[in-house]
């Protein structure tokens, strides 16, 4: 059941509210359609994503747990796990500086929460706090985590046009030809004087008339995908060039003929 993708139970997201007076961060299985609310994912593993948030909400000290009496301080203000922004006040004007670092992060302009998260860790290890340490380890790892997800979902809503060439032995070369997260075309070819001509006919004929020629939202049925190619892409055994759509135009021909041969001289060394 699960294999066709039904139960959205095991697909989350992490929904940050921009809204001043609803200010948060919370794990969701599917997205508001507020506009004050920007979402990040799909991701699959909810203990990874319940332990990211954790090592967030308490490093940045936002574990806030008010209940009964608003504008007063909650028991983790006194434990000293929440700035107080429950209790308004300049701790409020923090906050929003606060949930903008972690939108910040999120969106890999700013990792500087994760650096003094590091940091933060080192510094335990160095003072023989073995198990404050470990558990920053941890916060880090699962941060990291979501956060290489968040670029596989950016990758793959690109739709990018990729070729990929691997040689299998000095007579064979495999090719693929890959847009977003769909494999559209592979094929052996003989390595002989008709190897360029040959590719290039492909990647015009499946690049330029593609039923994926246009950008689309990636969904979570998509991101087991699009996890695996972004890994092989990503890997030190392949290797790949992207063709821009520009490309494509009979004017412009001659760029791929010379980024085939400069990705087979690479397979070459």
């Amino acid at each position: 059941y699960n294999r066709h993708m039904k139960n959205t139970s095991s697909y989350i997201y992490v929904g940050i509210s921009t809204d001043k007076k609803y200010l948060g961060i919370k794990i969701v299985t599917t997205p508001s359609e507020k506009h004050s609310t920007i979402h990040f994912g799909p991701y699959t593993s909810k203990n990874t994503v319940e332990r990211a948030i954790q090592g967030i909400k308490e490093f940045c000290q936002i574990d806030c747990n008010r209940s009964g009496k608003k504008n007063a301080p909650c028991l983790n203000y006194s434990l000293g796990l929440c700035i107080g922004m429950c209790s308004g006040g300049k701790a409020t004007k923090e906050y929003l500086k606060i949930i903008n670092r972690i939108i910040d992060l999120f969106n890999g302009t700013d990792v500087s929460i994760l650096e003094e998260m590091e940091q933060k860790m080192v510094h335990a290890s160095n003072n023989f706090d073995f198990e404050t340490a470990a558990k920053y380890r941890d916060y880090i790892s699962a941060i990291k985590t979501l956060l290489n997800k968040e670029k596989v979902i950016e990758f793959t809503e690109e739709n990018k046009n990729i070729l990929i060439i691997e040689k299998l032995d000095n007579s064979m070369v495999k090719v693929f030809l890959i847009k977003g997260n769909k494999v559209l075309f592979k094929e052996k070819y003989a390595s002989n004087d008709k190897l360029f001509t040959n590719i290039k006919t492909s990647i015009l004929n499946y690049f330029k008339y593609s039923e994926f020629s246009i950008t689309t939202k990636i969904s979570k049925e998509d991101i087991d995908e699009a996890q695996i190619i972004y890994s092989y892409l990503k890997s030190n055994n392949c290797n790949y060039v992207i063709i821009p759509e520009e490309w494509l135009d009979s004017n412009n021909e001659s760029h791929i003929e010379d980024a085939i041969s400069s990705l087979f001289n690479s397979n070459n060394k």
